[in-house]
């Protein structure tokens, strides 16, 4: 698949939503006042990703290796469905499944929503989490970012959170973080608003003016596993997904969530092995079947024969032989 982005090669430094890293430009000085000009129209609502639909990278940015991540979590800080990464020491939040790679085992992690440059990211246990079950809706009261009516940009924090009497401290704006706007958005108006504190070391929080919005970002949902096991595509990422909505519409799972070790694909059909991710421990395997809709689970088992399931014997006989002879070192959950 071609990829349209220019790729740079270069050693990058953390893309946390909550510190230094993103550009908040625009900075204004702690104490100005003034709440700007007001945005004609109101507050303009975008949302983007730096991929698709399909998971391909869109026109237009810059993709930086970054190299492997230790792992990647189904789940983001800052966005409503997108993945969380971890490198080293730094964490990287939101990314996004890669689909230009062929194993669907890279994200695409982008720190601010005005950012034109993302990174790109291998995942050292060869595959990413699906998320299961229908994407849910953006939380409209949390924004990925917004920009102000005089032109700050202000990006939402990631873990702890600090409070100025009372009130929760959801965004740092401008480039030295000492703007921040308090929880929680208000909409009632077209031109929505937000209360503002000041922070200083030694005085800690003082009152800011109310902000008005004149963009709010939010984050397109990642739903690239779905994409690829509808696609019926021989991946740890894909054949979790299929397993994970079986096991959803059967109410399953039982026990502690498994990890996919392996796969193989021949010919329509599909098996991978999984182990629980904690005791009690065993090996087991899913078969599928592609079909129109994607791969469709037609069997679990502790061990597959061929003939198994409608399964042709030559069929399972070479999947089986495929899953002896490489390693099942995966550890995809789903």
């Amino acid at each position: 698949m071609k990829n349209t982005w220019l790729i740079v090669p270069a050693v990058v430094a953390a893309i946390t939503i909550a510190a230094s890293g993103c550009d908040l430009s625009h900075d204004r000085a702690a104490g100005a006042g003034s709440a700007g000009a007001t945005a004609a129209g109101g507050t303009k609502v975008i949302t983007l990703a730096p991929v698709d639909a399909s998971g391909l990278p869109k026109v237009g940015g810059v993709i930086t290796d970054g190299g492997v991540a230790q792992r990647c979590e189904a789940g983001s800080d800052a966005v409503t469905q997108a993945y969380r990464c971890f490198q080293a020491h730094s964490v990287y939040d939101p990314c996004w499944l890669d689909n230009t790679d062929a194993a669907q085992a890279s994200v695409l992690c982008q720190g601010a929503p005005w950012d034109t440059r993302v990174i790109r990211f291998r995942v050292a246990q060869g595959g990413l989490p699906p998320f299961g079950g229908s994407v849910p809706p953006a939380d409209l009261n949390r924004p990925w970012g917004v920009r102000l009516a005089d032109g700050e940009q202000c990006l939402a924090i990631q873990g702890t959170h600090n409070s100025d009497h009372g009130k929760i401290v959801d965004y740092i704006c401008g480039d030295n973080s000492k703007h921040v706007l308090l929880r929680t958005l208000k909409r009632s108006s077209p031109q929505w608003t937000y209360e503002s504190a000041y922070f200083s070391s030694t005085s800690g929080y003082t009152p800011g003016p109310r902000e008005r919005v004149a963009t709010a970002w939010y984050a397109s949902p990642d739903n690239g596993a779905a994409f690829d096991a509808k696609a019926n595509d021989c991946t740890a990422t894909a054949l979790a997904y299929a397993a994970q909505a079986y096991e959803a519409s059967h109410g399953e799972p039982s026990g502690p969530l498994p990890d996919v070790n392996a796969q193989a694909c021949d010919r329509g059909y599909a098996e991978m092995i999984f182990t629980p991710s904690v005791p009690p421990s065993y090996t087991a395997a899913y078969a599928f079947k592609a079909s129109s809709a994607g791969w469709r689970a037609i069997g679990r088992n502790g061990y597959i024969p061929p003939g198994s399931f409608g399964m042709p014997v030559n069929v399972g006989t070479a999947i089986n032989n495929m899953l002896t002879s490489g390693p099942q070192n995966e550890q995809v959950p789903f």
